[in-house]
């Protein structure tokens, strides 16, 4: 198992993993596949880090599979390179220990409503990478009700892994 980083140990511990800043809480228990909408908001707007919830100046970094590399768009917001390359070791989606999201059922309570993103697809791609952008919006997608960020200007090649 790998250390938690200084940077991150702000963040509770779930199963021996921080749990990013924008993960939703549901009943009690942390959903690592949801994200809770009034911070992926807030982070938007205060520009902070989607995984230590750290404020970011100019270089956000996007982690995805080649189409949304190609594309630009994502579900997960942006980190700090650090954060980024942490998350690629030790999540088990994002470091090809599982190549799809658990099957069990999304199920919000009370005041919690959970939407699935039809147009994203639940299966790891071969590859993945984590790349920098200067600039992004974001917004929903078609008629989706879930959020959407959209890479407006890239800087550098995408980190592959």
């Amino acid at each position: 198992m790998n250390e938690i980083p200084r940077f991150l140990a702000h963040l509770p511990v779930v199963g021996g993993m921080p749990v990013q800043y924008v993960a939703a809480w549901i009943n009690g228990k942390v959903d690592f596949r949801v994200i809770d909408v009034e911070r992926q908001i807030e982070c938007y707007q205060k520009k902070l880090c989607a995984i230590c919830g750290g404020k970011m100046i100019a270089q956000y970094w996007f982690i995805g599979g080649p189409e949304s590399i190609e594309s630009g768009m994502f579900t997960d917001g942006p980190g700090h390179r650090a954060c980024a390359e942490y998350s690629t070791r030790v999540c088990p989606f994002l470091a090809g220990k599982r190549t799809e999201h658990s099957a069990r059922p999304l199920k919000g309570s009370g005041d919690v409503q959970v939407m699935t993103i039809h147009e994203v697809s639940l299966n790891r791609p071969e590859k993945m990478a984590y790349r920098r952008a200067s600039k992004y919006i974001l917004g929903r997608l078609r008629e989706s009700q879930g959020l959407v960020y959209q890479v407006q200007r890239w800087h550098g090649q995408p980190h592959w892994f």
